[in-house]
């Protein structure tokens, strides 16, 4: 009794050794966002597509519990339905809004859930506990995808769907096996019958295994393999999440792509002072949008961010890619690749840039790591000392700078 005692009175001053400021400094963030979120769920009213969206998670729900046909007449089946079952089943039924209050509620707690893991992935590829931290405040202090955060049951669980699969993307990369292969499967299988531009999970992913194969780090038949199941899997269990495919999954797949890449919808909006058609957008819309609606702060780290990126592209592919850079090449495509899919394809799009969320979160991971390479050069120039005080005063500054519009404009 007594040496197990010991051993656990070892392992407790073990990890309180291992325990850090900035770790309390997590909690007590994540504790007071939790909080602000469940005070303040109700303050929103229903979004225009609410409705529409449960309709959707119904139709989905009596096919597959009664096999009611009226889903496969639904114009909007070919959207993925996984969230909204997931609301159908958690919602309160018991009037109107106490169903949209409880929709709102559940819908902020997958984005909480999403920011946990967004800490997670900045933790990964900075190394560091407090940019971890920082990264994950910028994700919050984003007004235009905080208000989204409670009602927008379309653009945020994907976002955050998308924040999982790279996590789970890079832990198969690290060490691709069965129990990795699975679990990456499910997410990419979970992203891609949300919506179809998950499909640049895979196409990561198969990147990622071929730069592995080509720094030796796995051997290629094993890699092949694993890459096959994982392919494999992902198919059924996307299949299997997405009713609409059940009855043809190939002739459905290809007419969901259609749909979705250029879906038949003209609305007229205002942009940049002109009157402008959705299905006649100009090449720059998105980064208009993203740029007029992204707190300047984040905007700035981005452009040292991409240059590092670029300059470090340059010479790995002189000399082969550590795992360390891999992750951060891969992170670039994951906020380029779809920016330049929707302006090849000619997308619709239209409510700014709502369908591009997702690429967010990758577009906040470069601007991260652009202020952690210009903080050693800051550092380097001036001192420990006066790099801190600069840092502090400008995170300071770019952070209380849109907290404030969003206590004043709220909701």
């Amino acid at each position: 009794m007594n040496q197990v005692m010991r051993i656990i009175s070892q392992r407790v001053l073990r990890c309180k050794k291992s325990w850090s400021t900035a770790n309390t400094a997590a909690v007590l963030f994540f504790l007071v966002f939790l909080c602000v979120g469940l005070l303040v769920h109700t303050d929103y009213g229903i979004g225009w597509d609410e409705t529409t969206q449960r309709d959707i998670g119904l139709k989905n729900y009596y096919y597959i519990t009664k096999g009611d046909p009226a889903l496969l007449n639904l114009r909007d089946r070919w959207y993925g339905p996984g969230f909204e079952l997931f609301l159908i089943y958690v919602q309160n039924n018991s009037s109107d809004m106490s169903i949209y209050y409880s929709r709102h509620l559940f819908t902020f707690l997958t984005f909480f859930t999403g920011c946990l893991g967004f800490y997670f992935l900045c933790r990964r590829l900075t190394k560091h506990q407090w940019l971890a931290l920082i990264g994950t405040g910028f994700l919050v202090f984003s007004p235009r995808i905080f208000s989204d955060a409670f009602y927008n049951s379309k653009d945020i669980p994907f976002l955050i769907l998308y924040v999982f699969s790279l996590l789970s993307m890079f832990l198969f990369l690290d060490r691709p096996n069965y129990l990795t292969g699975l679990l990456h499967a499910l997410m990419t299988a979970a992203l891609v019958s949300l919506r179809l531009p998950g499909l640049i999970i895979p196409a990561l992913t198969l990147l990622g295994i071929s730069i592995e194969i080509f720094s030796h780090r796995i051997d290629w038949k094993k890699a092949v393999f694993i890459l096959l199941i994982y392919i494999l899997v992902s198919a059924g269990f996307c299949i299997l999440f997405w009713p609409a495919l059940w009855e043809n999954p190939v002739y459905g797949f290809i007419e969901a792509f259609r749909f979705m890449s250029h879906f038949p919808y003209d609305l007229k909006m205002l942009f940049m002072g002109k009157i402008i058609s959705s299905l006649e957008l100009p090449w720059y819309y998105i980064p208009v949008w993203l740029a007029i609606t992204t707190p300047l702060l984040y905007l700035i780290g981005f452009i040292p961010g991409v240059i590092k990126n670029f300059l470090q592209l340059k010479s790995n592919l002189r000399s082969g890619f550590s795992a360390f850079q891999r992750d951060d090449f891969l992170i670039l495509l994951a906020f380029l690749g779809p920016l330049l899919a929707v302006i090849a394809l000619k997308s619709v799009l239209y409510d700014a840039w709502r369908h591009m969320f997702f690429i967010y979160p990758a577009f906040l991971l470069i601007s991260l790591k652009g202020y952690q390479w210009a903080w050693l050069k800051v550092r380097e120039r001036l001192g420990q000392h006066a790099a801190l005080a600069l840092a502090v005063v400008l995170l300071l500054t770019g952070l209380l700078v849109p907290g404030y519009w969003m206590v004043v404009n709220h909701p």
